[in-house]
């Protein structure tokens, strides 16, 4: 069944699915957009970071990334510190593999960290049997025969390094609890672990040092103040998220989003993405 609630992209025909069971450690969803027939899109989206990477398959008109950037039809987007553009032109058609902060290590043999950033081809990446997936998702129609095609290919590849996993996602749970607003040491010392070798496994797991995360969260957290509790200050927001002061929190949201928060809170076709 879809898990459509809070629609981000609702004029894209956007539909979300939640992985099974087995896979929820790793995947935070699967996504289809897809415009009418007759639809022609014009528009761009913006793609926030919360830690997490990206496998998306292209059916129709090129997807065009930032500056105008095209990959082409099978796309790996690796964790990113800041903001991303997605712009649409013409016809869409995209399937796509959100997984979890931590969640892609288990399918690429190779430190997350060298992903950081990245927007590349699946053909420069380490992954096996995406092109054979590519044409059996053009040749099924309804989004649950999709869907099982996408959990056999994942099943297929998986290869979990379960320790080093079991660390990283207690720690991305300390990290979530807190908002990021705690310190990476706190969190080494909670988890009985050097600070070091804990940054080491969050490069690894995650693609993204432990700091790198938690401002993912913070500035995250500052977007959703930003737009459903439009009366709080900028000095509120800045001091509920454990900033320094609005000045230092200005910095960070800017370096991440792209614009100012005051800014961003006036424009509201700039979504919050989960």
């Amino acid at each position: 069944m879809p898990d459509n609630k809070n629609n981000p992209l609702p004029h894209l025909g956007f539909k979300r699915f939640a992985p099974s069971a087995k896979l929820a450690s790793y995947i935070q969803c699967y996504w289809f957009i897809k415009s009418g027939p007759q639809q022609k899109i014009n528009s761009s989206e913006y793609l926030h970071p919360d830690g997490g990477m990206s496998i998306t398959f292209n059916y129709s008109d090129s997807l065009k990334f930032d500056d105008g950037h095209n990959v082409g039809d099978t796309i790996f987007d690796g964790a990113n510190t800041v903001s991303r553009a997605l712009h649409l032109n013409g016809q869409v058609d995209a399937v796509g593999i959100r997984f979890l902060p931590a969640g892609a290590r288990a399918f690429l043999a190779m430190p997350l960290k060298e992903f950081k950033g990245e927007l590349l081809s699946l053909s420069d990446t380490p992954l096996n049997g995406y092109d054979d997936l590519y044409h059996k998702l053009a040749d099924v129609m309804s989004y649950s025969d999709k869907v099982s095609l996408i959990e056999d290919w994942i099943n297929q590849v998986i290869a979990p390094e379960q320790s080093a996993l079991d660390i990283v996602n207690a720690s991305l749970s300390l990290l979530n609890h807190h908002q990021g607003a705690v310190a990476i040491s706190a969190i080494a010392e909670k988890l009985t672990i050097n600070p070091r070798r804990l940054e080491r496994l969050f490069n690894d797991q995650v693609g993204l040092t432990p700091k790198e995360y938690a401002r993912n969260i913070r500035i995250k957290q500052a977007r959703y103040y930003l737009k459903q509790q439009p009366n709080l200050s900028l000095a509120d927001v800045a001091y509920y998220l454990g900033f320094f002061d609005q000045a230092h929190f200005s910095k960070q949201f800017k370096q991440v989003v792209g614009i100012s928060p005051k800014i961003y809170a006036g424009k509201s076709k700039i979504e919050p993405k989960s």
